[in-house]
């Protein structure tokens, strides 16, 4: 079974777990310090023994002295200094057999104990001598003292050799517990360490990590995601928080839910009025452009219908095919402003047919001038076309493209009274080919360029006449164009005349 903590609980275990390794650390520590101890304890001890044998050598070399000065200088005295050496090393001897425990040593203060009851004897004989300066007999008692004396310290350095070479080895023997010592206690608390930082980056982490999420899903509410819920769900406080959270989450989508659906109905209905009052704008402004603009070619004909049928001016055949040609021009404006309605509403509903394939565009502009110039001629303008020969062939509806240009050219014709049009063309980056036409007009001002291709716009001449027309046929334009995957636009500053531009992208030929 899985038990879950609270944030509390977590926090006891984590001390428990703490003060256990420190408890485990320091007992461990007390070990390793007690075995360190009685490794010093032994090393001290070792080197208390060597400096009271050590002192007794130095004891028996001194204690020899006195009767030798006898036998050099004859004097009395150096009896007395001899008896006071001897009895202090008699309590130096005791005071060292107390001290020392070791068999070897006992054993060694033992013998030397001997040697100074010798040393004694013969210093006592070397004393009795009355003549002692250059007495053969005392000269051998001197060597006898000598050899004794040699021998004790002989024996005393052998065993002071190998008390020093123990005393290295409880020296090296102590330096390696302590080394021991020092690395367990160094892995305890190496294991302590990683212990409580795994425990406690365990439990930071398991508020850190709740709370960062928390943050994180506060933001997407606040930046309008009402769908974010926090899934890992604990028992502890960070847990109560995180329902908390859900249950306000999901009240604020229920209550924005029902707020939306009530904005995209709105949203909805005001499109909707919106829609319908374009469409009766729209409705509006075809009417009366229809109405205004099919009434002056429609008086027209009947006047002049009526004037040749009453025999008015019958006494001119020339009157009459006069007025009869009016009549047909009229039928013929007639004729085309029903073309741009309808040509534009099928536009619009994507039911016109291009017949897509490759063409000359120079060609195409060549036979625009052929239609165009009478009527510039007739104006008295100039009509010029200035050709790239270096285009290649593109693919495109060579009778919609000739339906645009006629529409640019008879544009700037109409808005130009002096001076002349020009056409030309050139390749323009690496994929497109430009197609210009420019005029000496009155040009466009600034607030009106943007309203040039919207349908039934109509713009005056300069003198604020209007110039009639359906207002289609730059909308015409821009769709055909659109349907080319290409584009149109016009620039044009007030009182300079005006230009405008269509590009086409160029397709490769294929072999």
């Amino acid at each position: 079974m899985k038990i879950k903590l609270t944030m509390g609980g977590k926090l006891v275990l984590i001390l428990s777990i703490v003060l256990l390794m420190l408890v485990s650390a320091g007992v461990i520590g007390k070990i390793a310090i007690d075995r360190v101890s009685e490794s010093g304890r032994e090393v001290l001890k070792e080197s208390e023994e060597i400096e009271a044998i050590q002192k007794m050598g130095l004891v028996i070399q001194r204690l020899i002295m006195p009767p030798n000065d006898y036998l050099v200088h004859g004097r009395k005295r150096e009896y007395g200094y001899f008896e006071g050496l001897l009895q202090k090393n008699k309590k130096h001897l005791a005071a060292c057999k107390k001290r020392v425990s070791a068999p070897r040593e006992t054993q060694l203060l033992h013998e030397v104990g001997g040697s100074l009851e010798e040393i004694n004897k013969l210093a006592l004989k070397i004393f009795s001598l009355e003549d002692p300066i250059g007495n053969e007999e005392g000269a051998k008692l001197m060597e006898d003292m000598d050899a004794i004396a040699d021998m004790s310290i002989s024996k005393i350095d052998d065993v002071l050799a190998e008390a020093r070479k123990e005393k290295m080895e409880y020296v090296a023997e102590s330096k390696k517990v302590e080394i021991k010592s020092e690395r367990v206690i160094l892995v305890v608390i190496s294991v302590m360490l990683a212990g409580i930082l795994t425990w406690g980056f365990s439990f930071v982490r398991s508020i850190t990590r709740p709370v960062g999420e928390l943050i994180a899903l506060t933001e997407k509410v606040a930046e309008g995601d009402l769908t974010a819920r926090m899934h890992d769900l604990s028992n502890d406080e960070i847990g109560t928080l995180a329902r908390s959270f859900n249950r306000m989450a999901r009240r604020l989508y229920e209550t924005t839910v029902s707020i939306e659906d009530l904005k995209k109905e709105m949203a909805a209905r005001k499109k909707a009025e919106i829609e319908a009052q374009e469409a009766v704008a729209i409705k509006t402004q075809f009417i009366s452009m229809v109405s205004h603009e099919l009434r002056t070619p429609l008086t027209a004909i009947k006047e002049s219908i009526n004037i040749v049928f009453e025999g008015v001016g019958s006494d001119s055949i020339e009157q009459s095919k006069n007025f009869l040609g009016i009549a047909k021009r009229s039928v013929d404006r007639l004729a085309r402003l029903i073309d741009d309605v309808l040509n534009f509403h099928k536009l619009e509903l994507g039911k016109v047919d291009f017949n897509i394939e490759e063409n000359d565009i120079n060609k195409a502009v060549r036979e625009i001038k052929e239609m165009m110039q009478p009527v510039a001629i007739e104006k008295g303008l100039k009509f010029i076309i200035d050709l790239d020969e270096n285009i290649p062939k593109i693919k495109f509806d060579k009778d919609k493209i000739i339906q645009v240009m006629s529409n640019l050219v008879n544009n700037s014709i109409k808005f130009t009274e002096d001076g002349s049009v020009t056409v030309t063309t050139a390749v323009e980056g690496d994929n497109t080919v430009r197609v210009s036409v420019k005029d000496t007009g009155c040009g466009i001002s600034e607030e009106n360029i943007p309203k040039l291709f919207q349908k039934f716009e109509q713009f005056g001449d300069g003198n604020g006449r209007k110039t009639g027309g359906t207002g289609l046929g730059l909308s015409i334009s821009r769709e055909i164009i659109m349907k080319h995957k290409g584009k149109i636009w016009a620039e044009s500053t007030w009182g300079e005349g005006a230009t405008f531009h269509f590009v086409l992208p160029i397709r490769e030929k294929r072999g």
